[in-house]
């Protein structure tokens, strides 16, 4: 499927387009296991008080280990990633 806007290619499922952000083209995210409609968030990492007053401050990723045991940071600290979540399933997609 393209966009109407700019013509880019998008992903079946997809809410809206990834280069021009158009939501308009009514574009829905569907989870891949339990096929309900996703919704449109942010994944990011935060720190709670009890973490700090326990353990005090530390950088803090989130990793995705592969099943040959190597790790990727998927999100950096202080920072957050565009999140789909599947309220059905509790899944959430977190395109790269």
């Amino acid at each position: 499927m393209k966009c109407k806007k700019c013509s880019t290619e998008i992903v079946d499922g997809a809410k809206y387009c990834p280069v021009c952000k158009d939501e308009k083209n009514d574009f829905k995210f569907i989870c891949p296991y339990c096929e309900f409609e996703m919704s449109l968030g942010k994944a990011k990492i935060k720190s709670t008080l009890g973490g700090i007053l326990l353990a005090g401050f530390s950088y803090q990723h989130l990793f995705f280990e592969n099943s040959n045991g190597n790790e990727d940071i998927i999100i950096r600290t202080r920072s957050q990633k565009e999140a789909y979540l599947c309220e059905n399933c509790e899944g959430i997609f977190i395109p790269s």
